[in-house]
């Protein structure tokens, strides 16, 4: 017998504590289930106090959205995929084949993938035909806002606006078989597969630029779900749905024959699936809280809408909560950096959320691009510290919260920045940083730091010169820019395009890679508590002056956010991208003390610095030295040819004349990788197939070349882990 109608209903309603929408006050749906049949299967919809019935179906798997109003079935055989809406008779097809469903946060759109090609399907809009995002998608996932969307190509794990533009590459050289995004929407969390036979594939959370990647452990998950306060990770493996706490990498719980996709409906709450009827699992609690079951029917899949929910813990962890609010006349922007002129003293936020001066919010589904400005007056501002904002202080993906002196909004103008609240902001005491530097270096004294952050102390920083080859130069520090509205902070290197730039010293580095024609750049946080800003990075293709150069054509092949450069390391190319373009190309280049903020003169550091005459290179597996008569090429994997056993390499550097030299023009090599040659992993002896290899791979291979332009035949091969 089956269960009464207001018996399924409470419990349905007391697990997921869902709310009738507001407007009409129409209960909306709280789960699904597919139940087989002789006929086929079918759909049975449990909306308020009541049970539908819909069918037959050849539908095996269902995804619900957030608002409780329609539902997403897999259709078998084909794999077609439908939507079924409450209060309308029937399915309407959206593709005759479809991997993944997911719906975006505001249940309006469907994310799916088909035939390795990502799409989006707009729910909401009557007729409304898929669209494309990108190709050769692996995995993706909505943002929590629903404006961003994150996915995975064997080569990088990128980010787009909902609609596909303004694609750009977060983690260069990764990939991922499941991806998740912070609460937050600030960092996202991703497995990527184990390279070599039995390798474990492991978890990684990493900022949405990039930047603080850290692997967090080994994870064997179908899908994963990050939990509401941040703090802990589903994912649904073969054991079950398994809890990891994010701050030590351990597993905390493991729900033995829980099934997904699971749902967060609290801090510690998970809802899904075991055995055909939903269930509830508290991390900290070992047995599972089993609901409604429709007894003596085979349930081939079940559902629920998921619950809406928002901890005390992430409104205090909330990096906004203390920023300046508006006043009367004012409002607070919140939103993400997607352009920046740091010469200029201009960015442009995408504007998720405006605060008005009486507290009221608006949001936006769908975000607003704003360009700003600011000036000596801007406060950069953290609960514990403010200071003047300098352009060095911004990056592009940055969440930000900008205070601004008017009302509304105007994409045709540019606003003024009264203050800047960037997301994670720390700003340390004058001191109190780290240095690991293996040349030392002298800082300023932090007096008389003038109102735009110059300092006017002499520094000499050691370093090597930043450009190689021939450099005009003069001292152009504090000369006038904008028609006398601002000065000029850095030393303009006078070079020909494309003209390799090389890390001045060690330290962590940070791409500023724009839209196509946008501003390209290179920061280097140094271990000596110095940063080094590269401007004007090249962005077109070659003999032209076209901005749609790429990173190819911008930075040197695998650089990316987050990587430790090494002094005279080979960075990028001279350009002139930004307000450049209407000068000759050259590199402007500034030095800025960490510790106070401030700008110096870089005149006396490059007069003083070492020149090298090519890159500096540390070749990794250094025991793969070539045969005579063979050659050794090391690069970044681009393309994989199965049927012809061959890759393309993106060339880093090439064996000649006795030794590693790096390749400073945009070059590509073939190998062939046949049944003979030996695979390894760099570092270590163990063995990997050519099933391994994936674009965005490091890797070496040594073999014969018959000719320059001719593939290596390789003998062996090493990759990184």
């Amino acid at each position: 017998m089956m269960p009464g109608k207001r018996g399924i209903a409470a419990i349905l309603l007391g697990l997921f504590a869902i709310a009738a929408p507001g407007g009409g006050g129409q209960p909306k749906v709280e789960a699904a289930f597919l139940v087989e049949t002789p006929t086929g299967n079918e759909l049975v919809v449990v909306v308020g106090e009541d049970q539908k019935t819909i069918g037959p179906t050849t539908a095996n798997r269902l995804a619900w959205n957030s608002s409780g109003n329609r539902v997403a079935l897999h259709l078998a055989p084909a794999g077609a995929l439908a939507v079924w809406r409450e209060g309308r008779e029937g399915f309407v097809e959206v593709s005759t084949k479809a991997e993944s469903p997911v719906w975006s946060p505001d249940g309006a759109k469907l994310l799916f993938r088909r035939g390795g090609e990502l799409f989006v399907y707009v729910a909401t809009a009557i007729g409304s035909e898929p669209f494309p995002i990108a190709k050769g998608v692996r995995c993706a996932a909505w943002s929590p806002s629903g404006d961003r969307i994150a996915f995975a190509t064997l080569e990088a794990i990128s980010v787009c606006d909902a609609d596909g533009n303004n694609p750009r590459q977060a983690i260069e050289g990764r990939t991922a078989t499941a991806l998740a995004w912070s609460p937050t929407g600030r960092a996202i969390a991703f497995i990527e597969p184990g390279l070599g036979k039995g390798a474990p594939p492991n978890l990684y959370t990493a900022a949405v630029n990039g930047t603080s990647m850290a692997k967090k452990g080994v994870l064997d998950a179908a899908r994963i779900a990050w939990g509401p306060t941040g703090k802990h990770l589903a994912a649904e493996t073969a054991n079950g749905i398994e809890v990891l706490d994010l701050t030590t990498g351990k597993v905390e719980a493991i729900f033995a024959g829980m099934r997904g996709p699971a749902v967060w409906a609290g801090p510690r709450q998970l809802v899904g699936f075991k055995d055909g009827a939903p269930c509830e699992a508290i991390v900290g609690e070992k047995d599972l809280r089993t609901f409604a079951r429709l007894e003596g029917k085979k349930i081939v899949h079940a559902g629920a809408v998921p619950a809406v929910y928002v901890s005390n813990e992430s409104i205090l962890d909330d990096p906004f909560q203390e920023a300046p609010k508006p006043k009367e006349g004012q409002m607070a922007l919140r939103g993400t950096v997607v352009v920046l002129e740091p010469l200029d003293d201009k960015f442009t936020i995408s504007v998720e959320t405006i605060v008005d001066g009486k507290g009221s919010e608006r949001h936006f589904g769908r975000p607003i691009e704003q360009p700003m400005e600011f000036n000596h007056l801007t406060v950069r501002f953290t609960p514990e510290r403010q200071r003047p904002l300098r352009a060095v202080d911004l990056k592009l993906d940055d969440e930000v919260m900008v205070l601004v002196n008017a009302t509304k909004l105007d994409a045709q103008a540019t606003l003024s920045a009264a203050s800047v609240t960037i997301a994670g902001d720390v700003i340390p005491e004058p001191g109190t940083e780290p240095t690991k530097a293996r040349r030392p270096a002298p800082h300023i004294s932090g007096r008389a730091i003038e109102y735009d952050g110059v300092s006017m102390e002499k520094v000499v920083v050691p370093m090597t010169f930043p450009v190689l080859g021939n450099v005009w130069y003069e001292d152009w520090f504090l000369a006038p820019r904008g028609g006398g509205t601002r000065r000029h902070h850095g030393q303009d290197l006078m070079a020909k395009k494309m003209t390799p730039l090389v890390a001045c010293f060690e330290g962590k580095v940070i791409v500023g890679l724009a839209r196509p024609g946008g501003h390209h750049t290179i920061k280097i946080k140094g271990s000596n508590g110095w940063t080094a800003c590269y401007y004007h990075v090249n962005n077109d293709n070659p003999g032209t002056d076209d901005g749609q150069g790429g990173a190819a054509n911008a930075f040197a092949p695998g650089l990316r956010t987050g990587m430790f450069v090494y002094e005279g390391q080979f960075l990028g190319y001279v350009g002139d991208s930004g307000n450049a373009e209407t000068t000759a190309p050259h590199l402007h280049f500034e030095l800025w003390d960490d510790h106070f903020g401030a700008v110096v003169n870089a005149f006396p550091s490059l007069r003083a610095a070492d020149r090298i005459e090519e890159p500096v290179y540390a070749a990794p597996a250094p025991d793969l030295v070539p045969s005579a008569g063979e050659s050794r090429v090391d690069g970044i994997v681009r393309k994989i040819d199965d049927a012809r056993e061959t890759l393309r390499m993106d060339l880093v550097a090439r064996f000649s004349r006795g030794r590693m030299r790096v390749v400073t023009t945009p070059t590509s090599v073939w190998g062939k990788i046949g049944p003979s040659t030996q695979l390894q992993l760099r570092g270590s002896r163990a063995k990997i197939g050519p099933d391994d290899l994936r674009p965005g791979l490091q890797g070496t291979i040594v073999g014969v070349q018959p000719a320059k332009d001719r593939a290596v035949v390789a003998r062996v091969g090493a990759f990184e882990k």
